[in-house]
């Protein structure tokens, strides 16, 4: 069972993967987390659950939803508004897919690494 950590454990756990890794997670603006959040609270409620965008392995699917978002953005169209939509920024999606993006092909390179071991 995965227990949530408190804030100061949070705190040193981002310490700690900056010195492990050479990261700085305070280049991070901390003002994209809200709408980045927001969209994922968004699609766990649309989807029924906070993890099945993990289902979601191809990149295609993701570079789609992102290609979708971003032509509204380009046509200057804010938020995802009109049947079905969001309300939230075009924008705040696009982090959002391309984030959910990222993750599918670390797992891909993970899988992969894993095949060249066997």
């Amino acid at each position: 069972m995965t227990t949530v950590p408190n804030d100061k454990e949070a705190v040193l756990d981002v310490k700690m993967i900056e010195v492990r890794n050479g990261l700085i997670l305070s280049c991070i603006p901390v003002e994209i987390l809200a709408p980045l959040a927001e969209v994922f609270a968004y699609g766990a409620e649309k989807h029924q659950g906070a993890d099945n965008w993990r289902e979601h392995t191809d990149k295609h699917y993701w570079l789609g939803k992102i290609k979708r978002h971003s032509m509204k953005c380009q046509s200057g169209v804010r938020h995802d508004v009109g049947p079905g939509g969001s309300g939230l920024l075009h924008s705040a999606h696009i982090l959002c897919n391309a984030a959910c993006l990222v993750v599918a092909q670390l797992k891909e390179e993970q899988a992969d690494a894993d095949g060249r071991e066997d």
